[in-house]
């Protein structure tokens, strides 16, 4: 099952690098107000309950703790041993630095359109407007599909994360071929499709286009990444780890995961007053 998931990825990353990057190389945001955008700074309505929950879930999405908690899992299925730090650690960044770069282009080519336009970011057809400076009167179409393929493979990935940390937590999922992770799988693909249905059913016909309930869904997968970001720290600091000098974490690792600990802390924190305070 890993083989055709990864090839399936490599393929849809490839394909959104070529998309994103032609779609911002046409609207030729400006550079110097890129850099600038570098520099730490509250938003003009930073109090803002929306603004505030738009920044959380853009980092839910870039800022996944489920993901690395789940590369424990990949690396077991690819079979990589102790002899494979390396290659696992430059797969790993250049990973993580193609995603960046994409999310990176998104952000440029959002702010040259929209942001420049002024136009109220309301409803999904507002966002679709960033992709008319390559693809024209067919920018809903594919923004469209585009925003159905996402949500589908990370509706897909995610159910199958829930599902086999489900199994293994019953000490039946190590591999994800097993029965039990398959069953956690579907179980999980249940409850998304039953909650999505629900919401889709109790939200008024002419908020069923809003941007809004993808932002709260985002942000509130913030509210359980403290539990993984510790589970990752118990994980690296087992005696059966830090006494062993091949397997020992390396302190500055530790730090940064202690760091990433205390960011999903705050960032849970604030998800849970803005969405139930």
């Amino acid at each position: 099952l890993y083989t055709p998931i990864e090839r399936t990825m490599k393929f849809l990353v490839m394909l959104m690098i070529i998309a994103f990057l032609a779609n911002c190389l046409v609207t030729g945001p400006s550079l110097s107000q890129a850099v600038k955008g570098l520099i730490p700074r509250l938003p003009e309505t930073g109090a803002a309950k929306g603004d505030l929950l738009a920044v959380m879930g853009l980092m839910a999405t870039t800022f996944s703790i489920a993901g690395a908690f789940y590369q424990a899992y990949l690396v077991r299925d690819r079979g990589w041993r102790i002899s494979d730090v390396k290659l696992s650690f430059v797969d790993s960044l250049i990973g993580i630095l193609v995603l960046g770069g994409i999310t990176l282009v998104i952000m440029m080519t959002a702010a040259a359109t929209l942001h420049v336009s002024k136009t109220p970011i309301i409803s999904v057809s507002d966002v679709a407007s960033q992709l008319e400076s390559l693809f024209g009167p067919w920018a809903g179409v594919i923004f469209t599909v585009g925003i159905f393929a996402g949500a589908l493979s990370s509706f897909l990935v995610n159910s199958m994360i829930g599902g086999r940390l489900l199994a293994d937590g019953i000490g039946r999922g190590q591999s994800a071929d097993e029965p039990w992770s398959r069953h956690g799988t579907a179980l999980a693909l249940i409850a998304g499709f039953a909650g999505g249905l629900i919401a889709f059913l109790f939200v008024e016909p002419s908020e069923r286009g809003s941007i809004a309930p993808i932002i709260i869904a985002q942000a509130s997968t913030m509210i359980g990444a403290p539990a993984l970001a510790l589970s990752i720290i118990y994980l690296a600091t087992r005696k059966s780890v830090s006494s062993h000098p091949q397997k020992r974490t390396p302190r500055w690792m530790l730090a940064l995961c202690w760091s990433g600990f205390i960011v999903t802390l705050i960032l849970a924190w604030r998800a849970g007053l803005n969405l139930f305070g």
